[in-house]
């Protein structure tokens, strides 16, 4: 067997090392949830090819924040002075201040939010030529990726009605972008691996079955977890157990020839990779629409 030149040897640690590294700078591009609105004025499309929208959360009325709009206009004053007492619950509906600025990206009738999304809102709408602000009704989130209509009304009425799509709720569009991407990626860079190792070719077996296995689960527990609020605590360990079982299934298909400590540094190296290169593809066709 050739032996492995020390450069590379210290070239494929200095990478495993900047891909960890860089997996914590950059954590923050996996999946998030997003809120696309549809927004009619009296049945017909707004007149206005841009408008404001901002979520309200309800929160104490003593508790201090500093309120910011997610956009830089004289429109935001408007915003700013919203207070919206809730009885009920003992909070009040106003703007959330940094870190999470709430603002929609609104033009042409359609909105949308993105990043950690509040799990229940209410939404305040400004349209140029109409005053006051339309104040939706208060509405929870139940999906990853969720599709709202807001009915305006010229008395000032505004009614917010969720219409995801069955499809789009089961998020089954999305794991199935998710495996195929996770697969063409992982093998690859396993493919790499074994050949820069001169590990036995049957860890690729492990790498293919397991995405197989843990890719789906994945997907389905990290978009459930957004209606329970546990997001960041889900995505953790659902990708903490894909290392372990992927690295299992390496260690267990080499038959002792490659040992447990180098078969789940592998499944730890592909699955960074995957998240750094899938992620941001996968949010890309999400936004494009071609992935539901």
């Amino acid at each position: 067997m050739r032996k492995i030149q020390p450069w590379l040897k210290t070239a494929f640690v200095a990478a495993v090392l900047l891909l960890l590294g860089a997996s914590v700078a950059a954590a923050d591009i996996g999946p998030k949830p997003s809120v696309d609105i549809a927004v009619s004025l009296d049945g017909a499309p707004l007149s206005a090819p841009v408008f404001y929208a901002q979520m309200l959360t309800c929160n104490a009325p003593d508790l201090q924040m500093s309120q910011q709009c997610g956009f830089n206009n004289p429109a935001c004053d408007k915003f700013r002075e919203l207070a919206l007492p809730e009885p009920a619950e003992s909070c009040t509906w106003r703007l959330q201040g940094p870190p999470t600025v709430w603002g929609g990206q609104c033009k042409d009738s359609q909105c949308q939010f993105t990043y950690f999304l509040p799990e229940r809102f209410r939404l305040a709408v400004y349209v140029p030529g109409h005053d006051p602000l339309f104040i939706s009704n208060p509405v929870t989130r139940t999906a990853l990726d969720s599709v709202y209509r807001l009915d305006l009304g010229g008395d000032g009425s505004a009614r917010l009605v969720e219409n995801t799509s069955l499809l789009r709720q089961s998020h089954a569009g999305g794991a199935l972008a998710a495996l195929l991407l996770s697969l063409v990626i992982e093998l690859a860079a396993g493919y790499a691996y074994v050949r820069l190792t001169h590990s036995p070719r049957r860890a690729l077996w492990g790498v293919l079955l397991g995405n197989l296995l843990t890719v789906p689960i994945l997907w389905f527990l990290v978009s459930a977890s957004f209606a329970r609020g546990a997001f960041s605590l889900t995505l953790a360990l659902s990708e903490l157990g894909a290392v372990i079982v992927e690295g299992a299934l390496i260690a267990g298909l080499t038959r002792g020839q490659m040992p447990p400590a180098r078969a789940f540094s592998m499944s730890l190296l592909l699955n960074v990779v995957s998240f750094i290169l899938g992620a941001p593809v996968l949010s890309a066709l999400t936004y494009l629409g071609l992935v539901q």
